[in-house]
């Protein structure tokens, strides 16, 4: 069995890359931001964590094309910033993409981020995974079909103390999943539970 490395990256500043593609990408890994440390201006750095552990603490991520990406990891944010991050021209672009990873999100901001579908968040879960968001806030986020701030396939997160503000999307300004239609064949009551839907 290989031992996991562990990237860190404290109290850093990562500036100005304007070459596209670049991406700091962890595999199997652990890669922790924190103590202060801040990525802006970075036209297209995408942070991927991949079957890995992702720690984004104290720290701020803005002005940029891309974000954090996560696909079958586990993700702690606490504590950081995400302003001005996402273009609705280019898809998959984002604050924060979660896919099949475990998500905890604690006394965070997310700021004039936009997207196609979930302005700051869109997170999926296809298989069992889990999503808790508390103690943050969503200003001015804006995506083009649902989920202004925050975007959900399947399950939906577990949400707690959350502030939304001016954001806006066609469809859940703050809050958005797919549309579901349903229907009862039955004329006895009823409780539906777990249906999807902003």
């Amino acid at each position: 069995m290989r031992d996991r490395s562990i990237v860190e990256l404290k109290a850093t500043m990562i500036e100005g890359i304007s070459k596209l593609n670049n991406v700091l990408r962890v595999e199997g890994s652990d890669l922790e931001i924190g103590e202060d440390s801040h990525i802006r201006q970075t036209q297209a750095l995408l942070v991927l964590g991949s079957d890995s552990n992702v720690t984004f603490m104290d720290s701020s991520l803005s002005d940029s094309l891309n974000g954090l990406s996560l696909f079958k990891s586990k993700g702690v944010i606490k504590n950081s910033t995400f302003t001005s991050l996402g273009d609705k021209e280019v898809d998959k672009t984002r604050a924060i993409t979660n896919t099949n990873s475990d998500l905890t999100i604690e006394g965070s901001t997310f700021t004039m981020n936009k997207a196609n579908h979930g302005g700051a968040l869109s997170t999926s879960c296809f298989s069992t995974c889990s999503v808790d968001i508390k103690d943050s806030s969503f200003i001015e986020n804006s995506a083009t079909f649902e989920g202004g701030a925050i975007q959900y396939l399947d399950y939906r997160p577990m949400m707690e103390n959350l502030s939304f503000s001016q954001n806006t999307a066609a469809y859940g300004p703050d809050i958005g999943s797919y549309a579901t239609k349903f229907s009862l064949d039955r004329s006895q009551d009823m409780k539906i539970e777990g249906l999807a839907s902003g």
